[in-house]
């Protein structure tokens, strides 16, 4: 081989290197940008204003509340476990002290129509006729209680 073809081989071969080192580094670049994007949105989902992950006392004292509706308006054990899960949110909402006045009553106000729009005429009779448990269902009790204080 004589020198002019010694050069252009070299020349190629760096060329290639440099065409593959442009798409490493584009390649690291895009995938450092999404790692930051990633971990920048799992901060702000941890930094939710209602951190009610603190309540340790909201999934038994929900489950009580809906073994004592099941029992009142006789409940499927499918509507018992979705009032747990809804009792659970408004026990840990009206604990949280980061928890506004406003967002309390809001939380009252949601539950009730929750409540309303899952059972039938009947049940709901039925609840109404009991204003204790009621107010305990709905949230109202736990609020009086907490305003009291």
């Amino acid at each position: 081989m004589r020198f002019a073809e010694k050069k252009l081989v070299l020349v190629t071969n760096f060329t290639k290197i440099y065409i593959l080192m442009k798409k490493v580094i584009a390649v690291l670049t895009l995938l450092l940008a999404f790692t930051i994007n990633v971990n920048a949105q799992q901060d702000k989902k941890q930094d939710k204003k209602h951190d009610i992950s603190n309540n340790t006392t909201a999934p038994a004292d929900a489950k009580n509340d809906a073994a004592i509706l099941a029992k009142l308006v006789e409940l499927t054990p499918t509507e018992e476990n979705t009032f747990t899960r809804l009792f659970t949110k408004k026990y840990r909402i009206l604990d949280s002290p980061e928890s506004t006045e406003d967002e309390k009553n809001e939380i009252v106000k949601a539950i009730d129509g929750k409540i309303r729009a899952t059972l039938t005429d009947k049940q709901m009779k039925k609840l109404e006729e009991n204003p204790d448990v009621y107010a305990k269902m709905t949230g109202a009790a736990l609020r009086e209680t907490q305003s009291k204080k």
